[in-house]
């Protein structure tokens, strides 16, 4: 499994790293491209690219989708995020992912689309709890 995530691309990689670490076994594409494009300094191209990348390895599927866009996706196994996140050191690298993705998410919470609506919430919750440092 480490051979076949190691065997995609770096930006592939990068991808990867911050939905296993920062949104979850199952998360919202939308939000993921806005943390790769604004954080990370991803164009939407490479973006995509990558999200097919991961898809066409089967690492990653949608599971949700509007109008035939896939809006949520998962990681096709939960050993594929656990190895994922492992490839992440812990220290700096990490912490500043956490922390540029929740950012991200408290600026941007009201550009979601409705099938983000529960993680609209949690957003609002840890908004109204303080918790943006």
């Amino acid at each position: 499994l480490e051979e076949k995530i190691h065997s995609q691309t770096q930006t592939c990689r990068l991808v990867l790293q911050v939905a296993a670490l920062c949104l979850g076994h199952k998360f919202y594409g939308p939000l993921l491209r806005e943390v790769m494009v604004h954080a990370c300094g991803l164009s939407e191209a490479l973006f995509n690219a990558a999200m097919e990348e991961a898809e066409a390895a089967f690492l990653i599927e949608p599971c949700g989708e509007k109008q035939n866009v896939a809006m949520f996706f998962k990681f096709s196994h939960d050993k594929i995020q656990q190895t994922v996140a492992t490839t992440v050191p812990v220290g700096d690298a990490r912490r500043w992912l956490h922390l540029s993705a929740g950012r991200i998410m408290l600026a941007s919470v009201d550009t979601f689309e409705e099938e983000g609506s529960e993680l609209k919430s949690t957003v609002k919750l840890l908004s109204a709890q303080n918790l943006t440092a």
